[in-house]
């Protein structure tokens, strides 16, 4: 065998561990959108509540409180999720009970758009405005970030 022969066979040798050792180390980087969700508590007083006689929202008079909520933007409009809970406790909140619910008689829904969030009560099938709570209703809002399915 030569000296040629015996440095070709090596140097194929060794480009051969070197690719299989190289080639393997290689790793595939997959970068993950994650979504995300919020959550913000807010307090409404009864003085907060505005009574809506119009027939646009609901045919039946029905109180309204309108919130800035600036989280509530295009994305999560067209994607996400936004859920709202209230609290009647008096004190800390300890229980609260998910919208859209019929609590006490009367009926409480939602509506949001881009930067807003609405909390509407009615006293269904009355055709009477429902009594103002006598006191803080406490309301938590949870926003769900998300990316559509395709």
């Amino acid at each position: 065998m030569t000296k040629h022969t015996v440095l070709t066979r090596t140097t194929t040798i060794v480009a051969l561990f070197v690719s299989v050792f190289g080639l393997g180390s290689c790793t595939k980087h997959v970068t993950q959108v994650v979504d995300q969700g919020f959550s913000a508590l807010y307090t409404i007083k009864p003085t907060d509540w505005q009574l809506d006689n119009s027939g646009l929202i609901n045919a039946e008079p029905t109180y309204v409180v309108s919130l800035n909520v600036p989280e509530i933007d295009d994305k999560v409009v067209q994607n996400g999720g936004v859920f709202a809970y209230l609290s009647f406790d008096k004190g800390d909140p300890v229980t609260y009970e998910q919208l859209p619910e019929t609590y006490g008689g009367l009926s409480y829904a939602t509506t949001h758009a881009n930067g807003k969030l609405n909390i509407l009560y009615w006293n269904p099938g009355s055709n009477q405005a429902p009594p103002l709570p006598l006191g803080n209703v406490h309301l938590k809002v949870v926003i769900l970030d998300a990316t559509p399915l395709d």
